[in-house]
């Protein structure tokens, strides 16, 4: 029985949620490791809920039946999988999941107080900008790491998970029996990257692999960098040993982003099918100029990919300008039309896409456009991943671009405000994104953290003046999405 225990909490069946920790499962199973995997929606096809009613009742002592249903199911699924052998359960944290990893921790640490629990994730690589730094004051933790975790993790399994001579380990800070924390203040950060796969246990025709770790870009919202230093990418031929063993099965490559570097991607498809593996794949793609080459994407197409999820946000050129993103509307237009041309010639390619509403500068007229891409693209657009109000991280990347100028008021990620932008304007391109999405039949997966500032007075929301008039729906703009107007 496994004496380790992973357990991840998503509100997303998106796979790159689950890359974290399985790459690390594996790590630690092909190095001899006796450990186990959870997730609560590949094991018990169950959703989290409300992110609010895990911060809301995080300080709560609740018996298990005062639980909403979909989390007593969970809980009944964790306890299958939770054995006598069992010395430590891992979370593996995002922004999203913060709450609930919370949660989960504490009251597996009531059932099973001899359990030991450790955290890590992109949001330990610096918990302290991220409110983190007080993690010392919850009595149910008993470890983090800061940083990649891999060769943590074997030093405390080598030490059958007694932390006692564990005090030098970089990276990793713990509550010794005492009760008192020793903290490392080192980040492991990637100096190298191996490629690594593993099977979908709810479909053993659908396998995960990851090629490269961090992202080149800077995308002003995106706090990816914070964590990754570097970006990080395999060689074609470290790839192809992995993909090799993988033939005639569905991969799905959990990177970043798989077009970081074109002129690699192209190597790679030409090998794929050079050697004929018959793999099919997807992965998450930026929108760039290249992909307005319908070779490119032929040559995609020819090397098996058959789902491309894009990291869209918007369709409106100073949007995305300001997003440092790809900013050709036209550009984009011809990509998305290049893909409905294979389509046509019948090499169809599923597609998915982000979208994130209410950017700083982002006007109605420019929200219009997103929705009017979204209409006009509906035949080929399958499913929208997410569709998600902008956060700002306090002193991260974007705040700090707009207070340059004094150009928002913020509260906190996700109560302020610019000139085009606040709470309202934000959650009401929602409900009409929401309503769009509905009115066409388009599968979405909403998920956003203002639900607490949502059910908050209106007269503490951020606000920002003057609001200047263009915010107002143009009336020549509003043709074909008279519901939204309404």
């Amino acid at each position: 029985m496994s004496k380790f225990l992973f357990i991840n909490l998503t509100s997303t069946d998106d796979d790159s949620y689950t890359i974290g920790p399985l790459t690390l499962l594996t790590s630690l199973k092909s190095a001899g490791h006796d450990c186990d995997f959870y997730d609560n929606i590949i094991h018990s096809n169950t959703r989290l809920g409300s992110a609010l009613y895990f911060e809301d009742n995080l300080d709560k002592d609740l018996e298990l039946h005062e639980l909403p249903d979909n989390l007593q199911n969970i809980f009944a699924d964790i306890a299958k999988v939770i054995t006598p052998e069992t010395k430590m359960i891992g979370f593996c944290v995002l922004f999203s999941n913060f709450h609930a990893a919370m949660f989960f921790s504490k009251a597996l640490k009531a059932l099973y107080p001899n359990v030991l629990n450790i955290f890590g994730g992109p949001l330990f690589f610096f918990p302290e900008h991220f409110g983190l730094n007080n993690m010392e004051k919850r009595p149910y933790i008993d470890s983090y790491v800061k940083g990649k975790a891999e060769e943590t993790v074997q030093e405390i399994f080598k030490a059958d998970f007694d932390f006692t001579n564990l005090k030098n380990l970089k990276g990793l800070c713990f509550r010794d029996n005492t009760d008192s924390w020793h903290i490392d203040a080192t980040i492991n950060q990637f100096t190298e990257f191996t490629p690594i796969s593993y099977e979908n246990s709810a479909n053993v025709g659908y396998v995960n692999t990851s090629f490269s770790v961090g992202c080149p870009y800077k995308c002003t919202f995106c706090t990816q960098d914070d964590y990754y230093k570097d970006y990080i990418l395999a060689p074609v031929e470290k790839c192809m040993e992995i993909l090799t063993p993988l033939k005639n099965k569905f991969v799905y490559v959990t990177d970043a982003l798989i077009n970081a570097n074109h002129i690699w991607l192209k190597n790679l498809c030409q090998k794929m099918i050079d050697d004929e593996l018959n793999i099919k794949w997807g992965s998450w793609f930026r929108v760039a100029g290249q992909l307005k080459n319908k070779d490119y994407l032929e040559l995609l197409y020819d090397s098996g990919c058959r789902k491309i999820n894009f990291g869209f946000e918007s369709a409106s050129g100073p949007v995305l300008k300001h997003m440092m993103k790809y900013s050709n509307e036209q550009g984009i237009y011809q990509i998305f039309n290049n893909i409905r041309q294979l389509i046509k010639e019948g090499k169809p390619m599923q597609v998915g896409i982000n979208v994130l509403i209410g950017y700083p500068n982002e006007t109605e007229e420019d929200f219009l456009k997103t929705c009017k891409f979204i209409l006009f693209n509906q035949d080929i657009i399958n499913f929208v991943n997410s569709c998600n109000l902008v956060s700002i991280a306090p002193h991260g990347r974007l705040h700090k671009i707009l207070q340059k100028n004094n150009e928002i008021n913020l509260i906190d990620g996700e109560n302020w405000a610019t000139a085009q932008s606040n709470p309202a304007i934000r959650f009401k391109r929602l409900e009409h994104l929401q309503a769009l999405l509905k009115k066409i039949k388009l599968e979405s997966s909403s998920y956003h953290t203002a639900e607490k500032l949502r059910n908050s007075p209106p007269e503490t929301w951020a606000t920002f003046t003057p609001t200047p008039p263009e915010l107002l729906i143009p009336a020549n703009e509003t043709k074909g999405l008279d519901f939204i107007a309404s």
